[in-house]
């Protein structure tokens, strides 16, 4: 770029023409929320109510919150007198919440992703958390005074069971304009102690008489980096492109970044005698796609890993004749690989731990195991493979799960006890993470 800010695409790209580009470049934003447009869900089994993966749910009454659903775009509104349906944010779903209705006060209900305060840095890192919110006319969250709100929450402690402190944003609520997105979000800095963080999304309904719903999209943790505010260098959106890889093949995830204002001007320096037609896009020499005037994105998918190769093309008809001529621009070679998702931390129960079998847990407890939430750069689905070694079995059990627990009631450990013989089961455990 030059000083005034534009370039010659016949000199520098070799296309030829009147165009000016005039561009700003962005911080690289990584979010560190999987999942994070709740595009994966999977169904609760009472058979009607979808809930998003990766996301532990967790009520002011101690139980996973239950008053919410996964809506894919264009589902109808509740309540709505005319048909209205959900347009959501980005990609194909939306999170919708309601209030717990549990006859309390202040109750509230959540969902969150959970990371050890190394995963993201350390104490004083800085995270960007916002989310897009829109709560629907016909359904208002302004018919009463419930709000919702994006958090970080701080743990303590080997475990992380001791509660420090939260940084919250600014409450979305009915002072907003109804049926109309708004992104909300609030600066988060990780304090010296924390070992856990929280990062997730609470809805307030003060008592049963607050009214109303609201739908969330576009969840994102990114970090901060105050270098480039004090430079005033500013992202013309944020970004969250990267590549996906699903079923062996590669696709772009996610909501793109624009990196460019278009000056397209018309002056007395124009071929006339040419018309502009638009873009091809090549991959490997082969066109995959035609965009028109005032595209510049395209979306590719790819079927496996490795180095691929794109260029575009202006393409002109020469006027009258209809003979259409390309002028290509420079080759960027793009490597294509799968980011492993982060490994689990253990929580419960601990090593070494000696659990005793009562009549009363015997009669109607479970053997709860825990562990941390992964998260995988290119927001892929991530799977936990729970590998159980029962010694005087001398096996091993496998499961996989979308969730960070499982349970089992201590009457099977009981029975197998009893099957076997034996007085005592010594059983260890492992977690391990997947996004194929």
């Amino acid at each position: 770029f030059g000083s005034d800010g534009y370039v010659s695409l016949q000199d520098v790209f070799g296309l030829e023409g009147n165009w000016m580009i005039r561009g700003y470049i962005s911080w690289p934003i990584t979010n560190v929320i999987s999942n994070s447009s709740f595009e994966g869900w999977y169904a609760n089994p009472d058979g009607w109510q979808n809930f998003p993966n990766d996301f532990t749910r967790m009520g002011s009454d101690g139980a996973p919150y239950g008053n919410m659903f996964v809506d894919p775009d264009g589902a109808g509104i509740y309540g709505s007198p005319d048909g209205s349906t959900l347009d959501v944010y980005e990609g194909g779903h939306a999170l919708k919440m309601w209030g717990m209705y549990a006859g309390g006060e202040n109750m509230w209900g959540s969902v969150y992703q959970t990371f050890t305060a190394d995963d993201l840095g350390g104490a004083g890192s800085m995270f960007e958390i916002s989310a897009a919110m829109m709560s629907h006319a016909h359904d208002w969250i302004g018919q009463g005074t419930s709000s919702v709100r994006v958090f970080a929450s701080y743990w303590e402690g080997p475990y992380g069971y001791t509660y420090m402190g939260a940084d919250y944003s600014n409450p979305f609520d009915g002072t907003f304009t109804a049926s109309e997105w708004h992104v909300i979000d609030v600066l988060a800095t990780i304090p010296e102690g924390a070992t856990y963080i929280n990062i997730g999304i609470e809805l307030l309904q003060p008592n049963n008489d607050q009214h109303g719903s609201v739908y969330l999209d576009d969840f994102v943790a990114a970090p901060y980096n105050p270098a480039v505010v004090e430079e005033s260098v500013t992202p013309v959106a944020v970004s969250e492109l990267g590549r996906k890889r699903n079923s062996d093949s590669f696709k772009d995830q996610g909501r793109p970044m624009l990196l460019f204002d278009q000056y397209i001007q018309e002056n007395n320096y124009r071929d006339l005698a040419f018309e502009f037609l638009g873009y091809k896009v090549y991959r490997d020499g082969v066109a995959i796609d035609t965009l028109g005037m005032g595209e510049h994105m395209h979306y590719d998918v790819v079927g496996e890993s490795g180095e691929v190769i794109y260029h575009v093309s202006a393409m002109y008809e020469e006027d009258g004749t209809g003979t259409i001529s390309e002028a290509n621009s420079n080759m960027v070679t793009v490597d294509l690989q799968n980011a492993a998702p982060t490994a689990v931390n253990l929580i419960s129960p601990e090593n070494e731990t000696l659990i005793t079998l009562t009549p009363d847990n015997v009669a109607g407890s479970d053997l709860g195991i825990f562990w941390s939430n992964s998260s995988d750069a290119d927001g892929d689905q991530v799977e936990y493979t729970l590998s159980l070694h029962i010694e005087e079995l001398d096996d091993h059990i496998d499961t996989t799960l979308i969730g960070t627990n499982i349970f089992f009631p201590y009457s099977d450990l009981y029975e197998l006890i009893t099957t076997l013989g034996v007085t005592m089961l010594n059983i260890t455990w492992d977690v391990e993470t997947n996004d194929e």
